[in-house]
């Protein structure tokens, strides 16, 4: 099997996880791999299938506690998110029940991006504390699409050009031009 990608601006790990679904990857060994970490409390899922433009498609969704209960709770409007590190996020993808090759490709995904905002803050690799991608939604995210992408086992992958996006996003390090800082230095380093 090969993999093609078009990579649109905001195309997000939630959607490669769908897309992943809908090829035939093992949604068994996505709900053994995200239950195994045993982070229950900080987020569920919901695998769907939605209709875009007509067309029936699969909908991968990380729901956080936050948002289950948002209208509950809007009057605080502040969102707790624990700040990991590289090693914090490491332990987290050890606890999956997954193969080792899956568990490698997360980890690699998150050595990069810490590489990226390391370079961008000046800060040493271990000092980096993930903030938004620290989030469980984007653990939960990355480790969807490492175990998917292992079950499908794909012989070659292919990549449309990369987008750029415009305009601004608001984050933990205030309002940042799209693509962030990060996003540029790895799209850089990986030309």
């Amino acid at each position: 099997m090969n993999l093609y990608f078009e990579c649109k601006s905001g195309i997000s790990g939630d959607m490669s996880t769908a897309a992943l679904l809908d090829l035939g990857a093992s949604r068994e060994k996505l709900d053994k791999a995200l239950k195994s970490m045993n982070l229950e409390n900080e987020f569920t899922y919901k695998i769907s299938k939605v209709s875009i433009n007509s067309i029936s498609a699969t909908d991968f969704d990380v729901i956080l506690p936050e948002e289950k209960h948002h209208h509950e709770h809007h009057a605080h409007e502040h969102h707790h998110h624990e700040h990991r590190n590289l090693d914090d996020v490491n332990k987290i993808i050890d606890k999956a029940e997954t193969t080792e090759k899956a568990k490698e490709l997360a980890k690699k995904i998150f050595k990069i991006v810490a590489e990226a905002e390391a370079k961008v803050h000046g800060k040493d690799i271990k000092d980096v504390h993930f903030h938004e991608v620290g989030a469980i939604d984007s653990i939960a995210d990355i480790v969807s699409f490492s175990v998917l992408f292992d079950d499908l086992h794909p012989e070659k992958v292919y990549f449309s050009t990369l987008t750029e996006g415009q305009g601004f996003v608001e984050c933990q390090h205030g309002k940042l031009p799209v693509p962030v800082p990060a996003v540029c230095e790895i799209a850089s380093k990986y030309e």
